[in-house]
């Protein structure tokens, strides 16, 4: 067993036996995150070390905290990470942050995902969002959602300017290893031109409606959903949560598992509201969500691969959900929906 393994794992008991382990790297995800199934006598296990630049241990807490909070009443398809000998929701260990969780069973869904799949995603977040709302003070907020302010704060930094900055990095550096993506860089940066004073103004609408705020995912994807036939199993991968209006996670999966295809989205939204019906302003913030979150992503995937130069494990897979990114965008329809006046 790797020698950290084993430090990390002396953490939470004495007795621990000697499981076997299995590398997982990325496990296909581009947070930085790296990951472990285990065998051990009490069934599988997850081991997963964070990225030193993110959570910083205080919102890892947190995060943790709100798991707690879901599973204790009732929640059961969450990764609830498991203290260690001295009360820790995680460990500290070679300068990263580790935590250790039951194995959650499935298989996130191949696309063209079931309706009924989609119908039980869409309740089984809406389970979430209802164990969230009495987290802690203040249950009762209600303000502008602080994720469409930032998201209208970096707009405005791009039409000021970074766009530009961003173009002169691509043209250079398309040549490198990111060749295969120039046709869909450049109509993402077209794109932008075409539709970011459409943003605009959506966000300017949408940051005056007022919603109440909890604990969010914030990064609900069609992977972060596993599946046991139509069963939800598992919803995982929780380092973006923090509070949010639940329009953000509602409109996230919307993007990621119905597209534009009306039928589905209907039967998204009405499965969720069987459980959690959002209010006016809820729903009139949908749109804002998609269509910023659809031009902002494809730009932040731009960013991080021309100008920040990070590095990912896997290509193929950054190049597919670039090329996904870059199709959204594409088809983001004209005009789009705007958010109707504050209730």
């Amino acid at each position: 067993m790797n020698r950290d393994i084993a430090e990390v794992l002396s953490r939470y008991r004495d007795d621990w036996p000697s499981p076997a382990v299995e590398a997982l790297g990325a496990a296909g995800g581009f947070s930085g995150a790296e990951f472990w199934r285990l065998a051990s006598r009490t069934g599988p296990l997850c081991l997963r070390r964070w990225p030193a630049e993110h959570p910083t241990p205080e919102r890892l807490e947190w995060i943790h905290r709100v798991l707690w909070h879901a599973h204790v009443a009732g929640v059961a398809f969450l990764p609830v990470p498991m203290v260690t000998r001295d009360g820790a929701s995680f460990v500290r260990h070679g300068g990263r942050l580790w935590e250790l969780t039951a194995w959650l069973p499935g298989r996130a869904a191949e696309r063209p995902i079931a309706p009924g799949r989609i119908a039980a995603a869409f309740m089984a977040v809406a389970r979430l969002h209802l164990s969230c709302a009495d987290f802690a003070p203040p249950v009762t907020m209600r303000t502008g959602s602080p994720g469409l302010e930032e998201r209208h704060e970096r707009l405005l930094r791009l039409i000021d300017g970074d766009i530009h900055r961003l173009r002169l990095h691509c043209r250079p550096m398309l040549g490198g290893p990111w060749e295969p993506l120039r046709p869909m860089a450049i109509g993402v940066l077209e794109s932008f031109d075409l539709l970011a004073g459409d943003v605009d103004r959506t966000l300017c609408k949408a940051r005056e409606l007022d919603v109440r705020i909890q604990p969010c995912v914030r990064d609900l994807r069609r992977e972060h959903v596993l599946f046991s036939g139509e069963n939800v199993t598992g919803l995982i991968d929780f380092g973006s949560m923090r509070q949010e209006t639940v329009a953000a996670d509602v409109a996230r999966l919307l993007i990621e598992v119905c597209g534009n295809d009306a039928s589905l989205r209907e039967l998204a939204r009405t499965s969720y509201e069987s459980l959690r019906p959002l209010d006016a302003n809820e729903r009139a913030l949908l749109a804002a969500f998609e269509t910023s979150g659809t031009l902002l992503g494809a730009i932040n995937w731009l960013t991080w691969l021309f100008v920040d130069g990070r590095h990912f494990a896997n290509h193929d897979a950054v190049c597919r959900r670039f090329s996904e990114m870059a199709r959204r965008l594409a088809g983001l329809a004209e005009p789009f929906d705007e958010p109707d006046e504050a209730i």
